[in-house]
């Protein structure tokens, strides 16, 4: 994982956490500290993913592989906490099982090809 990654990775989690912190400081009426402890789990959720996407994307044969499953995933999600009637669950669901997937396509075919190009 290269230096340049972890360091843009810790500024843009800085500037979500504190965008989401005042979006929903604004529109909320909740307790500062609620918001605060929302911030702080957001931000740290989008600095995770913001690394892994970023260190898995390094292959053409990866960018496919993601590109491929995540828009289905993400997609599948909306539908489903669409019907439910939870779509900001059914979203992050989405995403999680994209990535998961995609890993493990990576995973399989690296196994048994040797290289994941």
């Amino acid at each position: 994982m290269s230096k340049q990654l972890v360091s843009r990775a810790i500024l843009y989690t800085f500037i979500f956490g504190a965008l989401f912190f005042f979006l929903n400081r604004m529109g909320s009426h909740a307790p500062m500290m609620h918001t605060l402890l929302l911030s702080i789990g957001a931000a740290l959720v989008f600095g995770i993913c913001y690394i892994a996407m970023f260190s898995a994307l390094t292959s053409p044969a990866r960018k496919i592989k993601f590109g491929i499953v995540l828009p289905i995933t993400v997609i599948l999600g909306i539908v489903i906490g669409q019907l439910t009637g939870h779509m900001k669950i059914g979203v992050g669901a989405g995403v999680i099982i994209g990535i998961i997937i995609a890993f493990l396509w990576d995973l399989l075919s690296t196994i048994r090809n040797g290289d994941s190009e």
